[in-house]
C-alpha cells in the first residue's frame, strides 16, 4: 500500500505541470456551492485537477505557466494520506468532477 501511494504521488508530480489553477478554483466554487464538507470539497478538487491534468497531457496541450501543487500533497501520516486518497478516488465519479472537467 505504500507504495502504491508513492505512485499516486509520484504521477501527481508528473501531471502538476497539466495542473490548471483556472480548473482548480472552478471547482472550489462549485463544493462551496453545494456546501460539501472540507474533507469531501478537497478530494472532490484533487480528483478534478487530476482528471484534467491527465486529458490536457492526453490531449497535447503545453503545460501551464502557473502549475499549482495538487491539492491533497501535503506532509501528513500515513493513514491519512491513505484516507484522502481512498476518497479521492471514490470521488472519480462524483458528478461534481464529471461536470467540471467536462466544462473547461
Amino acid at each position: 500500500l505504500d507504495r502504491r501511494m508513492v505512485e499516486i504521488r509520484d504521477a501527481q508530480r508528473e501531471l502538476r505541470r497539466w495542473m490548471s489553477p483556472k480548473t482548480e478554483q472552478h471547482v472550489r466554487q462549485l463544493t462551496r456551492t453545494a456546501q460539501l464538507d472540507n474533507e469531501t470539497s478537497d478530494a472532490i478538487v484533487a480528483a478534478t485537477v487530476l482528471l484534467d491534468a491527465a486529458q490536457r497531457y492526453q490531449d497535447g496541450c503545453a503545460p501551464t505557466n502557473e502549475p499549482i501543487l495538487a491539492p491533497g500533497a501535503t506532509d501528513t501520516a500515513p493513514e491519512a494520506e491513505r484516507a484522502h486518497l481512498l476518497l479521492v478516488s471514490k470521488c472519480l465519479r462524483h458528478p461534481l468532477v464529471a461536470s467540471a472537467v467536462a466544462s473547461r
